[in-house]
C-alpha cells in the first residue's frame, strides 16, 4: 500500500525546501530523518505554496493530503503537481490547520514547516499526535533559540513575538513529555534565511508601490524590513529547528 501523509501548509517562512543551496541540503536532511517511504498516509498541514508537499510527492510514494486556509496557495500547488504528473496522489483541502476535521489515527505522517507557531508548538504537538497512527511520524519545524549568551534584545524580542521560542533541548524535552520519540533534529542554516529574505526583498518594493495609499500595507512593509534588519544583527541567536518525531506507543 502507498503511504499517506498530511502536509499542514505554512505561512511564508524560512524552510528546508527553499531555493538556496543551503535549503537544498536542508531538504535532503529533513527527508532523511523521517522514513516516509514506510508510511501510508501523510498530512501536509499548513502547506503554503507547496514546496514541501511537492518534495514529498517527488521523493516518496505517499498519498498526501495538503491543507491550507488560502485557496490561492492550494491552486498553485495543484497546478504544479499536475504539471509534474503527481496530482494523482494529492488531495487538496481548504481548511484551518488549528481545526483539522480528521478522524483519530488517520495518517502515517504529519509534515509541517513554518506553521506550528500559528497554533503554538505545544498545542500543535498535542493535536497532531491524535491524527497519527500508532508509531506514526511527525516532521515539524519551529522557531528555535541558538547560541550562547544571547543578548537581552533577542530574549525580549521573542518573548514578545512568540513566547514558545526556546532552545532545541527544550523543544525535544517537550516532545518527549507529550508522547513522542525523537528520531533526529537539526537547525536550518543561515543560507536558508538569507535566500528567504532575498526573495522577500524583491517583492517588497512592488508591493509598496501597488499599495501606496494603504496605511496597513505600509505598516506591514515597515514591520518586515525591521524583522530583516533584526535578523541581520542577531542571526547567531535564532533560527528554525527541524524536528523528526515518532508517536511513542
Amino acid at each position: 500500500m502507498k503511504s499517506s501523509c498530511v502536509a499542514v501548509c505554512s505561512s511564508p517562512a524560512p524552510g528546508a525546501f527553499g531555493s538556496s543551496a543551503g535549503a537544498s541540503a536542508s531538504a535532503a536532511a529533513s527527508l532523511s530523518t523521517v522514513p516516509t517511504s514506510a508510511s501510508e498516509d501523510t498530512d501536509a498541514s499548513g502547506c503554503g505554496s507547496g514546496a514541501q508537499t511537492l518534495a514529498l510527492l517527488k521523493n516518496t510514494s505517499a498519498r498526501i493530503t495538503a491543507v491550507d486556509i488560502f485557496d490561492g496557495f492550494l491552486a498553485r500547488l495543484g497546478a504544479q503537481a499536475q504539471e509534474a504528473g503527481l496530482s494523482g496522489r494529492l488531495n487538496l483541502i481548504n481548511g484551518d490547520m488549528a481545526a483539522l476535521n480528521f478522524t483519530e489515527n488517520a495518517f502515517d505522517c504529519v509534515w509541517s514547516e513554518g506553521a506550528a507557531y500559528i497554533m503554538g508548538f505545544s498545542r500543535a504537538l498535542k493535536e497532531w499526535r491524535r491524527l497519527l497512527k500508532p508509531r506514526g511520524f511527525l516532521a515539524v519545524s519551529d522557531l528555535t533559540l541558538t547560541g550562547e549568551n544571547r543578548p537581552e534584545e533577542v530574549t525580549a524580542y521573542w518573548t514578545r513575538e512568540y513566547s514558545e521560542a526556546a532552545p532545541a533541548a527544550a523543544k525535544l524535552a517537550l516532545a518527549e513529555s507529550l508522547g513522542y520519540e525523537v528520531l533526529g533534529h537539526f537547525i536550518l542554516p543561515k543560507e536558508d534565511w538569507l535566500a528567504y529574505y532575498a526573495g522577500l526583498r524583491e517583492s517588497l518594493e512592488p508591493f509598496r508601490r501597488k499599495n501606496a495609499a494603504d496605511a496597513a500595507a505600509a505598516a506591514l512593509v515597515k514591520e518586515t524590513e525591521a524583522e530583516m534588519e533584526f535578523y541581520s544583527k542577531y542571526s547567531d541567536y535564532y533560527s528554525y529547528g527541524f524536528y523528526a518525531l515518532r508517536r511513542n506507543d
